[in-house]
C-alpha cells in the first residue's frame, strides 16, 4: 500500500513539474512580447515627432537647405515607424 501511495505521488509530483514547465514558458513568451510592444510604442512615438518636424520642415517658407533637414528627418521618421511596426507586430516563435 505504501508503494502505491509512493507511485501516486510521484506522478503526481512529475505531472505538476510539467505544468510548471508549461506555464513557466507561457510567462517568458508573454513578457516578450510586452517588451516588444513597449519598444514598438517607443519607436512609433518618436518617428512622429520626426515625421511632424520633416513635414513641417518641407512645407515651410525656407531656403532649399534646410528642406534637406526636412527630407532627412522623414525619411528617418519612416524608418523608425517601419522598425516600431515590426517590433509591435512579429510573432514570437
Amino acid at each position: 500500500m505504501v508503494m502505491h501511495y509512493y507511485k501516486q505521488l510521484t506522478d503526481e509530483n512529475t505531472a505538476l513539474k510539467n505544468e510548471r514547465n508549461t506555464l513557466s514558458t507561457y510567462v517568458t513568451g508573454y513578457n516578450q512580447k510586452k517588451s516588444d510592444t513597449r519598444i514598438g510604442a517607443a519607436l512609433m512615438a518618436m518617428s512622429n515627432v520626426f515625421l511632424g518636424f520633416g513635414v513641417n520642415f518641407l512645407t515651410g517658407d525656407t531656403p532649399q537647405s534646410p528642406s534637406r533637414y526636412g527630407v532627412g528627418l522623414f525619411i528617418c521618421g519612416i524608418i523608425m515607424l517601419t522598425v516600431g511596426l515590426y517590433f509591435s507586430l512579429r510573432d514570437a516563435d
